[in-house]
């Protein structure tokens, strides 16, 4: 196969890389700001397990349960992105699809070859989706089984 001679580019939008970099700054922000209150609380956990440590597990658990809920609600929200980028890129027939605003200057890909990315990042979409419905209920019934009664030095 040839390739033709004149490539149709897709220009950079340089509002969508100041978009890019302030979100990639305001989750790393985030990212060390929950760090820090997951230390406290871990400090906080340490001195609660002499006390009382079904209290201690309970709160581990809803802190694990927190947790991983952002974390499937972030996969979620990536694969729905995915999706929507995957189906218009596929019924266009053009990659990246009309409308797409790029962080740097990129080839458009027409034709069978956008048709063929648009169908891989749906199936990609559709098994993140999937994977992340399963691993919520997972950590569900993972959770229910470890909410059991810890036996105590007073043998309750």
């Amino acid at each position: 196969m040839s390739e033709p001679s004149h490539k149709k580019i897709v220009r950079a939008d340089s509002g969508s890389r100041k978009k890019a970099v302030i979100i990639f700054a305001g989750a790393l922000i985030v990212g060390l700001v929950l760090l820090h209150y997951f230390r406290t609380f871990l400090q906080g956990i340490e001195n609660l397990i002499d006390e009382s440590p079904q209290e201690a597990i309970n709160r581990l658990l809803t802190a694990f349960g927190v947790v991983m809920a952002a974390m499937v609600f972030g996969f979620a929200a990536f694969a729905l992105y995915l999706w929507r980028i995957s189906l218009r890129t596929f019924r266009s027939e053009q990659f990246p699809p009309p409308g797409i605003h790029v962080t740097r200057d990129s080839d458009m890909i027409t034709g069978q070859g956008a048709k063929l990315r648009g169908m891989m990042g749906l199936v990609i979409a559709a098994s993140m989706a999937a994977f992340g419905l399963l691993l919520a209920l997972y950590v569900y019934r993972m959770i229910q089984n470890l909410m059991i009664p810890v036996v105590g030095a007073d043998g309750l």
